[in-house]
């Protein structure tokens, strides 16, 4: 992928983004629209999803990164269920009044400000798989995978008893990469999205994903670029 591009070419980046002349087009839209640089810290969203389309209708500013995720986890809901404080039970799935669901007392950083939690119903029912599977009551913090990635899918040779969810986590990155490439230990580049040998990968978040050597010289170059645009904007040269 070309990264050098001629006067005002428009060129996909390996995040996914526009860029012109080095700079991300949706940043240059945002400034555009507010007639000012960003300010320090602040994100852009992208209200359909689709990182390509920089219309000024589809852009949102947030004031950080945190607003950005909880902007992103609404939109998900909304789209899901067409209620965008409505939150995800992490067995089922499905998406339900928080009123109807345990909640978690301390959400992960990312949907800060969105509730996170599951039904009491499908915890239960997660308990009694492994109790039915072990033929004892499961340890503390157990969960239930569905090899098949069906949730209604309860037969037997579907569910593997996990000891904890990070565990089940993992399970679940190795089924995917084995379903995309064949490779069971192979992991995802973080920057091109595809699946490659470890060897070949600079590994990342605690060997969930890696990176492409010439990927993230891409990146480090676009960022560079972008940061000296930005500097020299806020400066008026």
């Amino acid at each position: 992928m070309k990264l050098r591009s001629k006067r005002g070419e428009r060129i996909k980046s390996t995040s996914g983004y526009i860029t012109i002349l080095g700079q991300y087009e949706h940043i240059l839209v945002a400034e555009k629209a507010l007639g000012k640089p960003l300010p320090k810290g602040a994100n852009v969203h992208h209200i359909d999803a689709n990182r390509m389309n920089n219309d000024p209708r589809n852009l949102v500013v947030c004031p950080s990164k945190s607003y950005h995720w909880l902007i992103e986890m609404r939109g998900r809901a909304y789209d899901a269920c067409g209620h965008a404080d409505w939150a995800k039970c992490r067995y089922c799935g499905q998406y339900d009044d928080p009123k109807n669901m345990f909640i978690r007392n301390n959400p992960s950083r990312k949907a800060e400000g969105h509730p996170e939690g599951w039904h009491k119903l499908c915890s239960a029912l997660s308990s009694r798989l492994a109790y039915k599977i072990l033929g004892k009551v499961p340890p503390p913090g157990t969960e239930v995978l569905h090899i098949d990635g069906d949730d209604t899918n309860n037969d037997s040779c579907n569910l593997v008893i996990c000891p904890t969810r990070a565990y089940r986590m993992l399970l679940a990155r190795r089924i995917k990469a084995l379903n995309v490439c064949g490779h069971v230990d192979w992991l995802r580049c973080k920057y091109c999205d595809q699946y490659d040998d470890p060897k070949n990968l600079s590994i990342k978040n605690a060997g969930c994903e890696g990176v492409h050597h010439e990927c993230s010289k891409k990146y480090q170059r676009e960022w560079m670029r972008n940061k000296r645009k930005s500097d020299q904007s806020r400066h008026g040269i």
